[in-house]
């Protein structure tokens, strides 16, 4: 008994700081990063404000379709269900709360804030070793409407690369792996060497070089009054660690709005 609760009050030391670890070991150049916060802030004021800067409520429910039911958020208690069924009053003051953060470039301090729990990647592995586990992050509902917004927007400036298979709709990386197969089938069948060298890259959304990142979107053209409010939510965000229903302390870690994005 003495030994189980030893264990579990290892982990519960040890898991909230192994993850610490890992979001706030990201390379940040703060030079770099106050030097395109400023680019940014200029071409908002040589811009202006524009049809872009104008959230609606149809935005806002059509935002709504693209959430699975049914889903927690990690701080206000809320689920998808409360938002897709409260009708259209609730889209008005959220396209209006929206619309504000665009043009102040302000983030609301509750919506920068999220919850990971840790959840095993498989059975039969060591449950006291911290790299068996998958962060799941719980982030507000609020700033996962404001990213379907952005993503449904400026999707014909997101579109990458034919042979990418991650992350994109109606596309699998088992297509690649058939490509892969394909390929290889070719090559051997022809009497031919196949040599293929294959990356993996540990936890690499975590680590991604997010001043990168942002100047990337800059090129392709995304407002620069969007990509405010994207790195208002990346210089603010701070989470906390759910382990054994325990709640570590708040930190900051690097985000991005999406994984389509990355």
């Amino acid at each position: 008994m003495v030994l189980v609760v030893m264990l579990v009050l290892q982990m519960y030391l040890y898991v909230p700081g192994s993850y610490k670890d890992l979001f706030t070991g990201v390379p940040y150049d703060k030079m770099h990063m106050q030097r395109l916060v400023h680019e940014n802030s200029e071409s908002v004021v040589s811009t202006g404000f524009v049809d872009d800067c104008v959230i609606n409520a149809g935005d806002v429910r059509n935002a709504l379709l693209k959430l699975k039911a049914s889903k927690a958020d990690g701080c206000f208690e809320l689920s998808t269900d409360h938002f897709v069924h409260a009708g259209d009053d609730l889209f008005v003051h959220i396209a209006l709360l929206f619309s504000a953060m665009v043009v102040h470039g302000c983030c609301p301090q509750q919506l920068t804030t999220s919850t990971v729990i840790p959840i095993q990647k498989s059975c039969n592995v060591n449950l006291a070793d911290s790299n068996n586990y998958r962060g799941i992050a719980l982030s507000p509902i609020f700033v996962k409407i404001f990213d379907h917004i952005v993503l449904m927007r400026y999707h014909s400036m997101l579109i990458t690369s034919e042979l990418k298979f991650g992350f994109k709709a109606k596309c699998s990386t088992n297509m690649c792996t058939l490509i892969l197969k394909e390929t290889m089938s070719y090559y051997v069948n022809n009497d031919s060497s196949v040599f293929c060298t294959f990356l993996d890259a540990t936890k690499a959304f975590d680590r991604i070089r997010y001043c990168k990142l942002f100047r990337k979107l800059l090129d392709r053209g995304i407002p620069p009054c969007i990509i405010r409010v994207l790195l208002g939510f990346y210089l603010n965000n701070m989470i906390r660690i759910a382990w054994n229903g325990i709640l570590s302390d708040y930190f900051w870690q690097s985000m991005v709005s999406s994984r389509v994005v990355f």
